[in-house]
């Protein structure tokens, strides 16, 4: 009996949070639906009153399927597309939402030519469903070895007015080369460059390739003096590096993204509106791996010139714990394994940088824990720190209700991820956090504010329609609209939340 009483007052106190201080204006659910346990959402893309959703197989990502839904979330028709049924030559490349319409690209290795040839194909709205149109060649080169075929990458631009296609070419050199090739809006071809980079395979990794809107090509990448080790005997191995390949310019620009007695640990990078480069990252003391400290690039190609714009160290800036209300409750516990995860660059030149603590426990087993929100000032200067714990841990075939989803609206941060409802209470401090366990767990809804405050509060209760969120594919499709998806075992349904 006591225990029954527990159960009902606890859930009374969450339920009454929950009601007491709820932005959500409302959420409408769809109706449940049945899916192959065999696909997995990967992505989703809204366009005017409706959207589409990509499945992909979870062992081998094909056959892939095409959904779509009208506003109110109803299933219109899903469209099944396996360019890999050709035949054991061809490999599907990926899927992009560009001008209004799906591109599906897969490649061919053409055996008797000895070329690997990249192709494209729209898949246009009919009245029937979805068409797909026919194979349209982009780009190919050369292959010596069937078990060596390089690889294509398709870089799309924030505007999609240009996309390009980057080619590693298979070779025998200690270099890398790469064939890059920009389109339009219209796939005419607009540039072709065959570069070679400027270090050895085996000193650079390459972190992240992306191309700005007007059609510059950007190699985010660690360069290492010996070795793939981030340390040797406690000092460092490494430094960030941006190479830079302008549109009508053959010769790179390469900046060195390094601090003196610092380490760069982890590092994002955005466009502006001006088309500068921002760059945001961890670092801590040369002789230490622990992080304790920001790093803030402006890096203006127009005059070939890189800027530090500030170093913020924690321990010397105050630090905002941001506990359930409580500005300067404590100075803040930087925790190990941060990961950056977004940055979201303001109006007035600011970022927001957003890091999780993100790590692989065993061989099948992940771990996502606590959130941490870096509010950046146009200078460079650390404004405020605030740490959200959480504690989340799954199966590797369960990583999807992992981590969390960011968004901006009305000024202000939210984030959603899967949490424990005990972690839900009045003790403003939460020193103890519950793991969250899938279907008996809640969705949780976290506001932070201005001044780096926040409050977490319920959102769904997982087991009532025992389904679980997947943060990574929810979508911000207005000011103060999220679409929401829950899936577990074959059983899946979309949710529209309005905050209030």
């Amino acid at each position: 009996m006591k225990i029954y009483l527990l159960l009902f007052f606890s859930l009374f106190s969450i339920l009454s949070y929950a009601q007491e201080n709820s932005l959500i204006k409302k959420i409408n659910w769809s109706e449940k639906h049945a899916i192959s346990e065999d696909l997995q959402l990967v992505d989703v893309i809204t366009h005017k009153d409706e959207f589409y959703t990509i499945r992909e197989n979870k062992s081998q990502r094909t056959p892939l399927f095409i959904g779509m839904y009208d506003k109110n979330m109803n299933s219109k028709k899903e469209t099944g597309f396996d360019p890999t049924a050709r035949g054991e030559n061809w490999t599907y490349e990926g899927l992009f939402w560009i001008k209004d319409q799906f591109q599906l690209f897969s490649s061919f290795y053409d055996v008797e030519a000895a070329r690997n040839i990249l192709y494209r194909q729209s898949i246009r709205k009919g009245k029937k469903g979805l068409k797909i149109g026919e194979l349209e060649q982009l780009t190919d080169f050369s292959v010596r070895k069937k078990y060596d075929l390089g690889e294509f990458e398709i870089l799309p631009s924030s505007s999609e007015e240009v996309l390009m296609t980057c080619s590693t070419i298979p070779n025998q050199s200690e270099k890398s080369m790469l064939q890059i090739r920009l389109f339009d809006e219209q796939f005419v071809e607009k540039m072709t460059k065959t570069i070679v980079l400027p270090y050895a395979k085996e000193h650079l990794e390459v972190v992240e390739k992306r191309i700005d809107k007007t059609g510059n090509f950007y190699i985010l990448g660690r360069l290492y003096q010996k070795g793939r080790v981030d340390r040797r005997n406690g000092a460092p191995n490494y430094k960030y590096i941006l190479m830079v390949y302008t549109r009508h310019e053959q010769q790179v620009q390469t900046y060195s993204l390094s601090i003196d007695d610092y380490l760069v640990t982890d590092l994002k990078f955005d466009f502006g509106e001006k088309n500068e480069v921002l760059l945001a990252g961890l670092i801590s003391d040369a002789g230490n791996a622990k992080t304790n400290g920001i790093c803030y690039f402006r890096a203006d190609l127009a005059k070939a010139k890189l800027t530090l714009t500030a170093k913020s160290l924690f321990q010397t800036q105050p630090i905002t714990l941001a506990a359930a209300q409580t500005v300067n409750a404590e100075t803040i516990k930087i925790p190990r394994y941060l990961k950056i995860d977004h940055l979201f660059l303001r109006s007035d030149g600011g970022a927001l940088m957003i890091a999780e603590r993100s790590f692989q426990v065993s061989k099948y087993t992940y771990q996502d824990d606590d959130i941490l929100v870096f509010n950046i000032s146009p200078e460079g200067a650390l404004d405020w720190v605030s740490q959200v714990p959480k504690k989340q841990s799954s199966y590797y075939t369960e990583d999807v209700l992992l981590s969390y989803f960011p968004f901006v609206a009305q000024d202000k941060i939210y984030l959603i991820y899967n949490d424990d409802g005990r972690n839900f209470s009045y003790n403003k401090q939460r020193k103890r956090i519950q793991r969250h366990k899938t279907v008996k767990g809640y969705a949780a809804l976290t506001e932070i504010q201005k001044d780096g405050t926040w409050r977490s509060y319920p959102l769904n209760d997982n087991s009532i329609a025992d389904l679980v969120i997947h943060p990574q594919v929810c979508e911000q499709i207005g000011q103060k609209t999220i679409l929401i998806y829950e899936a577990f075992g074959n059983t899946y349904r979309f949710g529209k939340l309005e905050l209030k």
